[in-house]
């Protein structure tokens, strides 16, 4: 999450061509979402960062006095508003106000490579792994924790898809208390985008325009597999230099050492995510299942976004106004809040 049908979650083209078919699988549910935050909760806007490259927050407090538990929200792949823009969704809004409902502070973001797209237009190059996601994350972690009514001993970290192999190394960098991992990945970029197409294009079989899309990506994973391609190349947007900033098994390595440290680990995956598989979250199973500090939730109906669907997912739901668990949400504040 959050989550673009683009490279790490299928490139924003196939799923593009296939939207138009898939539409009609599933109808538009009815739209209840609020549009202001609950009864008795708050929100201040914050700038993150400093100079030319400084974001925009906004930290979403509860109702009472606290001190309060808080939470940083970190973005997955593709752009990334504050609110968690995804068609006509506001991923990230729905879980600040649904987690600030449930006592817990939240602080969420601009995506620096979205905020100051023009800029690195103008460098004439993306955003490097850290720009994207390392810097940032480290400064929202700080100015939670300094933020009068949290308690700075206990603000985590929620990282969505790709930004759940940065956190847990972003969480000891801070001294968070922990992390909450949706949609987390163990395998290469390449691996997860070769199934990704692979899926997508069996959702529509027979058609053409899906076809000579995934052919055109598979090639680029050919390249991206290819340890001569070098770093310099670029490859799905991105030089390759970027996809081997976070190699398989890192968050793995970090998530064992900020358990080993007193921290603590939620993992949870959606049962209806084919961007990020059973495979994956069998792999953190494996590993963690058990542990002290560690909890790992499936939740057999949630998408990508975690949101409650029936079906296979399809790339459709991402224009589709669908709703964060509640029940997720529930679950996950109710953890930060043990202790």
């Amino acid at each position: 999450m959050i989550v673009r049908p683009r490279v790490l979650m299928l490139t924003a083209a196939l799923a593009a061509a296939q939207a138009p078919a898939l539409a009609q699988q599933a109808p538009q549910p009815q739209d209840t979402a609020q549009e202001r935050p609950p009864a008795g909760v708050t929100e201040q806007v914050v700038t993150l960062g400093s100079g030319e490259w400084a974001v925009t927050g906004i930290i979403t407090m509860p109702a009472g006095g606290g001190p309060f538990p808080g939470a940083v929200l970190m973005h997955g792949s593709g752009p990334g508003t504050r609110d968690g823009d995804v068609g006509p969704n506001k991923i990230l809004r729905e879980e600040a106000w649904g987690l600030a409902a449930r006592g817990v502070a939240v602080l969420r973001y601009d995506k620096r490579a979205t905020a100051h797209r023009d800029r690195y237009r103008a460098l004439g190059r993306p955003a490097t792994i850290d720009e994207e996601f390392t810097e940032d994350g480290l400064a929202a972690v700080r100015l939670l924790q300094a933020t009068r009514g949290v308690d700075a001993r206990r603000v985590y970290i929620i990282g969505h898809s790709q930004s759940t192999g940065l956190a847990p190394h972003i969480a000891r960098q801070t001294g968070a208390a922990g992390v909450v991992l949706l949609a987390a990945g163990s395998r290469t970029a390449a691996q997860m985008i070769r199934e990704q197409v692979q899926y997508a294009t069996s959702l529509t079989p027979g058609d053409t325009a899906s076809e000579r899309g995934a052919r055109e990506m598979l090639a680029q994973v050919a390249r991206m597999e290819d340890p001569a391609t070098p770093d310099t190349a670029v490859v799905m947007g991105r030089p390759m230099s970027y996809w081997r900033a976070v190699p398989p098994r890192k968050a793995m390595d970090d998530a064992q050492a900020l358990l080993d440290g007193g921290g603590r680990v939620m993992v949870v995956h959606g049962g209806r995510d084919y961007l990020l598989t059973d495979a994956d979250f069998a792999a953190w199973r494996q590993r963690f299942d058990g542990r002290a500090g560690a909890l790992l939730r499936r939740y057999a109906d949630l998408n990508h976004m975690m949101q409650p669907g029936e079906g296979r997912m399809t790339p459709a739901e991402y224009n589709q106004r669908r709703h964060v668990s509640p029940q997720l949400l529930r679950d996950v504040a109710e953890w930060i809040r043990e202790r």
